[in-house]
């Protein structure tokens, strides 16, 4: 009961803190979407995909090696800090000198400058990676909580002031880089850990092994979820690529405000639990089915009202942005059933069968988006979800029977909660709802009907699931007075 307790009270620290710095974010969004021109949400984005996979190898996977470890020392814990964060410094200054030639392979000279600007991120990241691992490893939840929304605010802040004061591009180069480093700041002022001096024989050597190990999968992932970006900047202008970043922002953003911190505090629960890994799978599956769910409705809703969803976001300027936020979100409802996998083989140290799981779907999104990138950003989209299907079945019919499991369960796993979620909600895009959106009207008040039926719909759909209905009956049963 007391481990069930602390359980439910981190995820809920974790999950209150990073949709407190979503609301900032997205209050942001809201804003700055109707100030800014798109090129210049665009050139920001090139360059923090450009450091997004860098900054993936800069890490050497020493976080999550650390994190996964089950007993670390100061010494220990000290080395990796420095080692993180002279990986920082290396690559700060390999972007900060190249700059100028990725400014001359997008032809866009404002790069220059934003790169320069945006490659100290690396050595922020570096000094932070441990003391984020201290605050998880300690189960200091609201240390690590407080620290992201503060920053956020900080960063907001920044980029608000700059950009009614007329420095749109600047504003946004700024949010990118003073959010990161204003957290860390406060990160480091509130743990009470502080690293010592690096020291050779402390051990260090097996967590920089597994960490090599474990950036390999990190590096194909990153490299997967940031392409998509740098591909589209090399053949589009820069207002495409900002016109894509926003849809980005609203379909996918939520989701990793949900399911990051919840990696963060099952996967080293799983690998914890005793019993064979058939039991480790349903201890995960238990917090994994609620949260998919969750993920699953709010990503439906959104796909099934996208126009409504970017009008009221963003504005009116943007109707371009639509259908790039309806096929994403229905990727991220398959992308959050899926994660049950990464949870698992992570939590068994199968790290390697999860790599090879991977590999081959990762690599065909990439080449595909190289591809069809040059005709825009829908195609390109609709490849990040023709790629997530595919790693559904790369993890069912090889990585989760490598374990000993069959495929079936494996299927099992990630759809349990959310398969009539997802069913309608491609059934719904297919018809894309003809029949509802000619009974209402393209009125304010019509959208709203049209979203509040669609999520109705949604809820009712979630119940052609019997881990659903047996879990809302549940709820409903707790939440009954007492007679």
């Amino acid at each position: 009961m007391a481990a069930s307790s602390f359980g439910a009270r981190a995820g809920a620290i974790l999950l209150g803190g990073q949709w407190i710095k979503y609301v900032i974010q997205l209050v942001a969004l809201v804003v700055l979407s109707r100030m800014l021109p798109k090129s210049d949400f665009g050139i920001v984005a090139i360059v923090t995909a450009i450091v997004a996979v860098a900054a993936t190898v800069g890490d050497l996977g020493l976080s999550t090696a650390a994190l996964q470890a089950p007993v670390l020392s100061h010494e220990q814990k000290s080395n990796l800090f420095w080692l993180n964060t002279g990986c920082g410094f290396v690559f700060t200054s390999a972007l900060f000198f190249a700059a100028p030639l990725v400014a001359d392979i997008y032809d866009q000279p404002e790069l220059r400058w934003v790169c320069r600007v945006l490659a100290f991120l690396f050595v922020v990241a570096g000094i932070g990676a441990q003391f984020r691992v201290e605050g998880n490893r300690t189960g200091s939840y609201s240390r690590v909580a407080l620290a992201d929304v503060l920053g956020g605010v900080i960063g907001v802040l920044g980029a608000l002031i700059l950009a009614f004061l007329g420095h749109g591009l600047v504003a946004l180069t700024v949010q990118a880089l003073l959010a990161p480093l204003a957290t860390v700041v406060i990160l480091v002022g509130l743990t009470p850990w502080k690293p010592g001096l690096p020291r050779r024989h402390a051990g260090t050597r097996p967590l920089l092994t597994r960490g090599l190990t474990i950036v390999v999968v990190h590096l194909v992932n990153a490299i997967s979820s940031n392409v998509d970006q740098i591909a589209l900047g090399k053949y589009h202008p820069a207002g495409l690529v900002g016109a894509y970043n926003r849809g980005l922002q609203i379909s996918v953003a939520p989701l990793r405000q949900i399911m990051t911190p919840m990696t963060r505090l099952v996967v080293p629960r799983m690998s914890q639990a005793e019993g064979d890994i058939r039991t480790k799978a349903e201890f995960g599956l238990g917090a994994h089915g609620p949260v998919s769910l969750l993920c699953a409705l709010g990503c439906g809703l959104i796909a099934l009202n996208a126009p409504f969803v970017v009008r009221l976001a963003l504005g009116g300027q943007w109707p371009e942005v639509a259908p790039i936020v309806a096929v994403l979100a229905l990727s991220s409802i398959i992308n959050a059933s899926a994660s049950i996998y990464y949870w698992l083989l992570v939590a068994t140290t199968r790290v390697t069968t999860l790599f090879w799981s991977e590999f081959w779907p990762r690599l065909a999104m990439i080449a595909s988006i190289l591809i069809v990138a040059r005709w825009g950003a829908v195609p390109v989209a609709v490849c990040i979800l023709a790629g997530n299907v595919l790693m559904v079945v790369s993890a069912c019919l090889y990585a989760v029977p490598k374990t000993g499991l069959s495929s079936r369960f494996a299927l099992g796993l990630s759809l349990r909660w959310t398969w009539g979620v997802l069913v309608f909600a491609v059934a719904g895009l297919v018809a894309e709802f003809g029949l509802l959106r000619s009974l209402v009207p393209d009125t304010w008040l019509g959208q709203i009907t049209q979203l509040v039926i669609t999520g109705l719909l949604l809820l009712a759909s979630s119940l052609l699931s019997s881990d659903t209905r047996r879990y809302t009956a549940r709820l409903l049963a707790r939440l009954r007075p007492q007679s």
